[in-house]
């Protein structure tokens, strides 16, 4: 398997255990909640393996990963699992800010530049089925 089809292997599969993450808390299911954080942060990690070494395409996997830790530590906080967790929620939340500001600025010099790294911020990157 190519390295872009493991990368969107594991982005989705992220985005899939996040969905069911998300779900888990929102319904109350704190033991599921938490199991499910496991393979969206593990498989949103993997994905720097695979992710094109442009720096605009490091920064958006960057965010993405970032976004997936503020919602695991913020949901962590909500279910009262971790009393502190909306400081490193926060944290996480503001580098993500940054990595995407900085995927957009070094995108910015091309349209088709810029079009590739908001194509990669989608969260299910699904092709014609």
């Amino acid at each position: 398997m190519p390295n872009h089809a493991r990368l969107v292997f594991f982005e989705t599969f992220s985005s899939i255990a996040w969905f069911l993450m998300d779900s888990c808390w929102m319904a109350g299911f704190k033991a599921p909640a938490h199991l499910l954080a496991l393979p969206t942060l593990a498989a949103g990690a993997i994905a720097f393996w695979y992710a094109e070494r442009t720096a605009a395409n490091l920064f958006v996997t960057g965010a993405m990963n970032a976004w997936a830790f503020m919602n695991v530590f913020w949901m962590m906080h909500d279910l009262g699992t971790l009393k502190g967790g909306l400081v490193p929620a926060k944290v996480f939340g503001l580098a993500g800010l940054l990595c995407l500001i900085a995927a957009l600025f070094i995108a910015r010099s091309s349209r088709d530049a810029l079009a590739k790294v908001l194509e990669r911020f989608r969260r299910l990157r699904l092709k014609k089925l």
